[in-house]
């Protein structure tokens, strides 16, 4: 919806701005290069948003969620992607402003409902933010990918319902769903749970093996966690070419080994002080 100037909101205008930045939103000069000589189609623009997303280009995903919005403004799906990208590079103020322009041209959108309770939570809002994820969970049969927001909502707000929680979450979760599984990864090792997220990692690389970036992320998690044999196992599967942004290929940089040498102490004090008790 084109709004003048004199009737836009703050938020709106805030939207506005962010989406002038070149490296959320592609310029119109740079149009060629990213997305080729030929324009995109919204499938088009979605597959390739998705896929940088679930490689961990957060950055060249935000260019193609905008891409994608501008090219079909009936769906949700670009918002949601867009939102969750600037909350996995840590731009809260600016997931803020998305969600709630988002919740504007989409009114009561569950999985928008949920983003903007998730962001709420992440600006240290917990209770507010508890309060619209369950309105979203409240609003019919939940999607998976609201429950696992609000997976994520429980965590910030400190909820000990989590860990169950999250086990229920894993126990429904389809076998082939290695999207949603990586998402309560991302969830999970935001929040130092190395095991729990290394098993969500650890599904997902089961169902989609050629994905670098969860081989990373277990190895990452496991060397967190003080299990050595483990996150060589996962780094050695990671080590393979996977395509870039740009269509080159790149090997994903390892896990630093001052990562596994504070994990194991870490287990090892672990193991130490259950054996003391």
């Amino acid at each position: 919806m084109d709004l003048s100037p004199k009737t836009k909101s703050r938020e709106q205008i805030r939207a506005d701005e962010i989406a002038d930045r070149p490296d959320d939103i592609t310029e119109r000069s740079d149009e060629k290069q990213v997305f080729g000589s030929e324009p995109l189609t919204y499938a088009e623009a979605m597959k390739e948003a998705d896929g940088l997303f679930y490689r961990g280009e957060y950055r060249g995903a935000l260019r193609l969620y905008s891409r994608a919005m501008q090219l079909d403004k009936t769906k949700a799906e670009p918002w949601v992607g867009q939102i969750l990208s600037q909350l996995l590079l840590s731009r809260i103020r600016d997931a803020m402003v998305w969600v709630r322009q988002g919740m504007l041209v989409f009114f009561d959108h569950p999985v928008l409902t949920s983003l903007h309770g998730l962001v709420l939570a992440l600006d240290r809002r917990a209770a507010e933010g508890l309060r619209r994820s369950n309105e979203a969970l409240a609003q019919g049969e939940a999607d998976l990918l609201c429950r696992i927001i609000h997976g994520w909502v429980l965590l910030e707000a400190k909820d000990r319902r989590w860990d169950s929680y999250f086990s229920e979450l894993m126990r429904s979760c389809p076998a082939g769903a290695w999207r949603m599984r990586t998402l309560m990864g991302l969830a999970l090792e935001r929040h130092g749970k190395w095991v729990r997220a290394a098993a969500c990692y650890e599904a997902a690389a089961a169902a989609n093996p050629i994905n670098a970036f969860l081989w990373r992320r277990l190895e990452f998690c496991y060397a967190k966690a003080g299990y050595p044999r483990k996150a060589f196992g996962a780094r050695r599967k990671a080590e393979r070419p996977v395509p870039s942004s740009d269509g080159k290929e790149q090997i994903l940089p390892r896990t630093n080994a001052l990562v596994w040498i504070g994990g194991i102490l870490s287990r090892l004090i672990r193991i130490f002080s259950r054996e003391s008790r």
